[in-house]
């Protein structure tokens, strides 16, 4: 099981000391399941203290930088809608704030000098773009849409504030803020970006980044953020669920609840559709290794695949050329991923599975750790 330091400096202030839990049932409640694993779990601020988060978030993320920290989930018990709903507004606020900071810097690198009018303008213009290309996915050029869908969230992503939030709903009361290393991204966007190529030698392009994040309203009321997700090219609700979610973390039992909250919460008879395949991504930086476990919706008690990276034994990582192909060892490949849980159809001629081999992986782990050494220790 995890072992994560559970310490209140790495999480905040004395004054939101952490809840010590202390049960020997693997198979307790989640917060009890959590505390087992070596998760700190933090009392829920009021609701007119959810800026509270926000300035714990950021104070966690500089830690998890500067490696003082390895908990990469902030998480709280007791919260309600109400504490989610204040946070979501805060969140939102500030990524208006940056996506449109982002847009300035962007025309101001153009020299454009008109007025702030204008400038609100050209952002009023590229929403509406970016909504138009949504509600005319099967128009004949696709990738004019893709274009567009994906040059507006290219601006939301650069938005800089700290994580993504999970709620599990008023039942449980657990509110993750999970902040995602340049080591885990760097992993999930691999994966993503392996299985985007393989839709594009198919003719048969992928959304990348889900167009809305999924916000659920059904008692009791729920909701996720997504991180890295893809859905096929077809002409959809702006909040159809994905149909393979990539999430990507340093503890097994936070990853495996949100990979149950993505199935437990998209269900196959509503019109938003389901999540078939979640791909979680674990990262451990202290061991430089990479686990791979790819969970499908109707065999949802052990992983259908997995796949480790991990560096070979006689050999070392300290030096500048330590990131030779030789210097990996990868199990459990190729990882396959069947074609109709992405595109919900089947294959025609010319189309088969995702299949990702032994080379790739070395690439992810050869460049998860480059980036991990220029972002820090």
């Amino acid at each position: 099981m995890d072992t994560i330091a559970n310490q209140d400096g790495q999480v905040g202030s004395r004054a939101t000391a952490s809840i010590q839990c202390h049960c020997l049932d693997a198979d307790a409640d989640p917060v009890h399941r959590l505390c087992l694993a070596g998760l700190t779990v933090l009392p829920i601020p009021g609701v007119d203290k959810m800026t509270d988060i926000f300035g714990q978030a950021e104070r966690h993320h500089a830690q998890l930088t500067d490696g003082s920290s390895t908990q990469d989930t902030l998480i709280y018990r007791n919260a309600t809608t109400a504490h989610v709903n204040a946070l979501t507004a805060h969140i939102y606020a500030v990524r208006t704030k940056a996506s449109a900071d982002h847009l300035d810097d962007l025309y101001s690198r153009a020299n454009n000098d008109g007025s702030r009018a204008e400038l609100d303008t050209a952002r009023t213009e590229a929403h509406a773009k970016y909504l138009k290309a949504l509600d005319s996915l099967q128009d004949s050029n696709p990738r004019a849409a893709i274009c567009a869908t994906s040059k507006y969230h290219g601006a939301i992503i650069r938005a800089q504030y700290p994580g993504l939030l999970t709620f599990f709903g008023d039942q449980s009361g657990l509110l993750f803020f999970k902040m995602s290393s340049e080591a885990t991204r760097s992993a999930q966007h691999s994966l993503q970006q392996d299985v985007a190529f393989w839709a594009r030698q198919m003719d048969l392009p992928l959304i990348s980044w889900s167009p809305k994040e999924d916000e659920h309203r059904d008692p009791p009321p729920q909701e996720k953020q997504t991180e890295v997700s893809v859905r096929p090219l077809i002409r959809v609700a702006k909040n159809h669920f994905p149909t393979m979610v990539i999430e990507g973390g340093n503890s097994s039992i936070s990853l495996h609840l949100e990979k149950d909250w993505w199935f437990n919460n998209s269900s196959p008879d509503q019109p938003q559709g389901d999540v078939k395949i979640v791909a979680l991504v674990k990262v451990d930086r202290p061991a430089k290794s990479i686990t791979i476990e790819l969970w499908d919706r109707y065999n949802p008690q052990f992983p259908s695949q997995t796949v480790t990276i991990t560096p070979h034994p006689e050999e070392s990582l300290s030096t500048d050329n330590s990131f030779d192909d030789s210097r990996w060892v990868v199990e459990g490949a190729p990882l396959v991923i069947p074609f109709e849980c992405v595109f919900l159809q089947a294959k025609q001629e010319g189309e088969t599975d995702f299949t990702m081999a032994e080379a790739a992986f070395v690439t992810m782990a050869r460049t998860c750790w480059k980036v991990d050494r220029s972002w820090g220790s």
